[in-house]
């Protein structure tokens, strides 16, 4: 039995569902199926996110490549073996409503391959212009660190080597991720979100966001849903 993820806000070809059956039956072993995409930014112009121009995706290249990018390569569409969602268990509501990348890494670990159609069956498009989560959200930026650093502890477990280079680069990553984020909000002007990364990281346990907290934030800018603890979801893990 199969489970098909799907979203109100995207247009999906007529064939997709025939097409992800197709998929899971030529491969009994995977846990799910995943497709290129065809996605519209907010400007009009279009891109076509591809992960293989080939039939099948190994389990370990989903985890490298959100250690590499701190992106899912699987967005939140997928068709799924109802038996590979029963063994994972619940989706995990710490990471919201990003807490489908938390459960494609985990179905990838163990899996030899992850079916993959390499056609665009699936349009998606820009945020509404006043969406919250348009622009960078810094609680978004929490939850995408926590399901790194969970991440790292988990493919440890199994694939020790392949974890190894990242769990020494987090920190820095961390950082970058973090410059990455403030710098898109300044771009936009998206001021508030600026006042309030700044507030945020008055509270790091990494120096230098830590001082330009201190330079340029007031804890008076903190959001509501903030508190101090949020850091430990993205601290690094300690293997």
């Amino acid at each position: 039995m199969y489970i098909a993820i799907v979203h109100d806000d995207n247009i999906y070809r007529q064939d997709l569902l025939a097409k992800w059956k197709s998929a899971l039956d030529a491969f009994p072993d995977a846990p799910f199926v995943f497709n290129d995409y065809d996605t519209i930014h907010p400007d009009g112009s279009r891109r076509v996110y591809r992960m293989t121009s080939g039939n099948f995706v190994r389990g370990t290249e989903i985890a490298t490549h959100y250690f590499k990018t701190v992106t899912c390569a699987v967005f939140a569409t997928v068709m799924m073996r109802r038996t590979a969602l029963v063994k994972a268990g619940p989706f995990d509501s710490t990471f919201g409503f990003i807490s489908d990348v938390d459960m494609w890494l985990r179905l990838a670990r163990d899996a030899e391959n992850i079916a993959y159609v390499p056609e665009p069956l699936i349009t998606i498009y820009p945020r509404e212009p006043h969406h919250p989560y348009r622009h960078v959200h810094w609680r978004h930026v929490f939850w995408s660190l926590g399901i790194y650093t969970k991440h790292l502890r988990f493919y440890h477990e199994t694939h020790p080597d392949l974890v190894a280079p990242y769990v020494s680069a987090y920190p820095r990553l961390r950082r970058r991720y973090m410059f990455r984020s403030m710098a898109y909000l300044v771009k936009y002007r998206q001021w508030q979100r600026v006042r309030e990364g700044l507030a945020i990281w008055r509270d790091a346990d990494d120096f230098f966001l830590k001082r330009l907290g201190y330079l340029f934030g007031t804890p008076r800018w903190r959001p509501d849903w903030y508190h101090p603890g949020w850091w430990k979801m993205a601290s690094a893990p300690r293997l």
